[in-house]
Formats: structure tokens, C-alpha cells, sequence
């Protein structure tokens, strides 16, 4: 019988949504009166989803801006990563590795037709920015109070989606959980 490894290992594909009111209210009332928002993603939200999961690799990012936009006015901003992010690559699974990468920045824009939501992102391209940087890393979301003419007290959350891709081991698993004093029961 032929071992599996991890060439034979599908990867998995994930989604995870990031409320920035939530992680960060002090900041994003900041963000309000600036249009400058830096955060960071950390690899400990991830754990927490989905313990075991390592080699967390973003495949693109998407932002929806949760405010009231006037129709058939554009929205713009700039998404940013400074290239450094950090991955678990696998076993003995002790420390996480640092991938260093030239900066990236992508200007998102959108133009409002209702009043829900507005999604900022790029179409999906051949290699989109930020793809193969680790989940764990630092951003910068700007999107410039004068080039952008709404209301920004109506603005009421940020979500930052992230897709990636991502392996899984029971071995890596039950250590996270360790660290986070659970068990396999929970």
C-alpha cells in the first residue's frame, strides 16, 4: 500500500470573513476620521476555525464596505501588504516560517447601485495580489476621505474576506488544541 503524502494531499479551500469593527473598534473609529486603516490577520484566528490546518496560503481578498453610498458613485481605496507574512510549513510543526515577499498593493474600486453593501475587489486574474502570502501578516486598507464623497458616519463595518488554501494534520491538530487548552472532545 502507497503512504500518503503531502503531493498526494488534496488542499483544502477555505473562506474566512473578518468583521474590522469587531476585531478592532478603537482602530476603526480611527479609520473613520482618517481613511487610513492598518491591521494584521493572525494566525490564531485561523487555529481557532480550523485547528490542524497549516500551510495557509491566501489564493485572493476581497473588502465590502458596509455604508450608505450615493448611486452611481465611485468608490475607491487601496488594500496594501508590506510582502512579510508568516505560514506553519509542516512537521514537527514547532515554528511558524517567514515568507518574505516583494510589497504588494492593489487599488479596488466600485461603483454604488443600491444602497446594500459595496464590494470592493479585483477580477479574478491569472495570479491575483497577495496570492501565496501566509494568512498571518499585516495590511493597510486606505480609502482617502476626499476622493471618496459619502457619508463616512453612515460607515458601519469592514469586512475583510481572505481565500485560501490550506493542508491538515491530526498530529498538528490536537497540539493547537493543546495550546489552546481544549481537547479533541472540545
Amino acid at each position: 500500500m502507497k503512504s500518503k503524502d503531502a503531493a498526494d494531499t488534496r488542499k483544502k479551500e477555505i473562506e474566512k470573513t473578518i468583521s474590522l469593527t469587531s476585531v478592532m473598534p478603537i482602530e476603526f473609529l480611527q479609520f473613520l476620521k482618517t481613511g487610513v486603516l492598518n491591521f494584521g490577520t493572525l494566525m490564531s484566528w485561523f487555529d481557532r476555525d480550523f485547528p490542524g490546518h497549516y500551510m495557509r496560503l491566501i489564493r485572493d481578498v476581497s473588502i465590502t464596505v458596509q455604508a450608505k453610498f450615493p448611486l452611481n458613485k465611485a468608490i475607491q481605496a487601496t488594500l496594501s501588504n508590506n510582502g512579510i507574512s508568516r505560514v506553519m510549513m509542516g512537521a514537527p510543526f514547532d515554528l511558524a516560517t517567514k515568507i518574505n515577499r516583494p510589497p504588494e498593493s492593489v487599488v479596488l474600486r466600485a461603483v454604488g447601485k443600491t444602497t446594500a453593501p459595496l464590494i470592493l475587489g479585483f477580477e479574478n486574474l491569472r495570479y491575483t495580489p497577495f496570492e501565496g502570502c501566509g494568512v498571518d501578516t499585516t495590511w493597510r486598507l486606505e480609502m482617502p476621505k476626499d476622493k471618496n464623497h459619502f457619508d463616512y458616519d453612515t460607515l458601519s463595518d469592514v469586512l475583510f474576506t481572505i481565500h485560501y488554501t490550506a493542508l491538515e494534520d491530526c498530529g498538528y491538530r490536537a497540539k493547537v488544541l493543546a495550546a489552546m487548552g481544549q481537547n479533541e472532545e472540545g
